[in-house]
């Protein structure tokens, strides 16, 4: 893909969780691989200033005293919080109700023998 694809931190986080959690600690590790007729070339870089951000500025409104946008922007925050640990929750629920599924279904195998 040319273009990046832009996440979160959060989203960063939970896909290096993932990946981790699928390979059994070792991550996005691979083995070296063989050069094969592959030629080797050594690249340099040169510094350069950064673009600017992709996103526009989020304006606040001039009426708003800094107590105000302290608030707001604490409010933004709780409520992302509290959205990623509903998310967590919800998870957690659906693998512990996965778990009592699998677990009743063993022991009325068990007890049917």
């Amino acid at each position: 893909k040319k273009d990046p694809v832009l996440i979160s931190d959060t989203q960063a986080r939970m896909l290096q969780t993932f990946i981790y959690n699928i390979t059994n600690g070792a991550g996005n590790y691979r083995m070296v691989q063989p050069l094969g007729s592959r030629a080797v070339q050594l690249v340099e870089g040169a510094p350069e200033t950064p673009p600017p951000p992709p996103w526009p500025a989020v304006p606040i409104p001039p009426d708003m005293t800094m107590r105000e946008q302290m608030a707001r922007m604490t409010a933004t925050n709780a409520m992302h919080i509290a959205r990623v640990a509903t998310e967590k929750v919800r998870a957690y629920d659906m693998h512990e109700r996965a778990a009592a599924n699998a677990f009743n279904r063993a022991m009325q195998d068990r007890t049917m023998r």
